[in-house]
C-alpha cells in the first residue's frame, strides 16, 4: 500500500490537471469608438462593480470574464472535493488495514484485531458522498456549459437567474490579463 500511494497521488493530481484545463476563447473585435463618458451611476445594481461604459461589448466582455472566473473557481472546488475526499478514504483504508502493536511490561505484542466493517463502510459512505458532491460541482460547471452560456452573453441574450446570483462583484473586479504572443525561433 505505501507505494501505491504516491501513484494514487500523482494520478489525481494529473486527473486534476486535466479538468482544470479550458479552451481558450477567442477575442471580440471591439468597435473604435472611444468609451472616455461613463454613464450616471445612479438605478445600476453592483454600482461599484460593474464599469459604466457607453460600449455594449467592453461590458459583455466583463461578463465573460467574471463567468471565466466563477465557472473555472466552481470547477477547481470541484476537483478539490474529490481529491480531498479520496485521500481522506485512502487514508481510513490503511488504517483499517493496519496492524496494532501493543508494548507491555511482558514485551511488545503485535495484534491484529482485524478492521471494523462498520468504520469502512461509514468512511467509504462519507468518501463517496463528497466525491458525488465533487462530481455534480464538475458537471453543473462544465467547460461545455460555460461555452455555450458565453455564446449566449455575446449573442446578446440575458444571463439565467441562476447564473446572475452566483456572480460576485469581486468576479468583476479581478485584474483581466492580456495576452501577448511571443516571438521565437526553433533551434
Amino acid at each position: 500500500m505505501k507505494l501505491q500511494l504516491p501513484f494514487i497521488a500523482f494520478w489525481l493530481l494529473s486527473a486534476s490537471a486535466s479538468y482544470a484545463q479550458t479552451e481558450a476563447l477567442p477575442p471580440i473585435e471591439k468597435p473604435t469608438a472611444p468609451a472616455s463618458e461613463e454613464l450616471p451611476l445612479s438605478n445600476r445594481p453592483l454600482n461599484n462593480a460593474i464599469p459604466a461604459t457607453e460600449d455594449p461589448m467592453a461590458a459583455a466582455e466583463d461578463t465573460v470574464h467574471a463567468l471565466t472566473t466563477l465557472y473555472s473557481r466552481r470547477r477547481v472546488g470541484g476537483i478539490s472535493w474529490i481529491a480531498g475526499s479520496t485521500l481522506g478514504g485512502v487514508r481510513v483504508l490503511t488504517a483499517a488495514s493496519q496492524k496494532k502493536t501493543v508494548s507491555g511490561s511482558y514485551g511488545t505484542a503485535v495484534v491484529d484485531e482485524g478492521a471494523s466493517a462498520g468504520g469502512i463502510a461509514a468512511g467509504l459512505g462519507v468518501m463517496l458522498l463528497f466525491d458525488a458532491y465533487g462530481a455534480s460541482k464538475l458537471a453543473r460547471f462544465s467547460a461545455a456549459k460555460q461555452a455555450a452560456l458565453i455564446a449566449d452573453v455575446r449573442a446578446g441574450k440575458p444571463l439565467p437567474a441562476n447564473v446572475r446570483h452566483r456572480l460576485k462583484p469581486r468576479f468583476f473586479k479581478q485584474v483581466v490579463v492580456p495576452y501577448k504572443a511571443v516571438k521565437y525561433k526553433p533551434v
